[in-house]
């Protein structure tokens, strides 16, 4: 659910190349972005970033259904994990991967 992860999360185990990139490009937003943005456009970006499921890793899964339950956590959880507070080791992993 979307209390899973804290707004500090700086690793996430069992996410494979193409998820973490996925994860980076999305945490990339930024929270300015993240708060303008509605579900509908948050839920694009994200499906559009996503691998598809012939591209995911051993550990991962395909995005829930938009219409499914757990849509609505999933987006909960990437606006929870985006760069709230402006965590300086959010930004500095960034810049070392730029």
């Amino acid at each position: 659910g979307s209390r899973c992860c804290s707004s500090e999360t700086i690793s996430f185990h069992y996410v494979e190349a193409m998820e973490t990139y996925a994860l980076f490009q999305l945490l990339s937003i930024g929270t300015e972005e993240m708060n303008r943005l509605s579900d509908t456009e948050l839920g694009t970006i994200v499906m559009n970033k996503w691998p598809e499921r012939k591209d995911l890793g051993y550990y991962a899964h395909p995005l829930p259904i938009q219409t499914d339950k757990f849509w609505k956590d999933t987006l909960a959880v990437i606006r929870k994990i985006s760069f709230s507070g402006g965590s300086k080791l959010k930004l500095q992993m960034c810049n070392a991967h730029n």
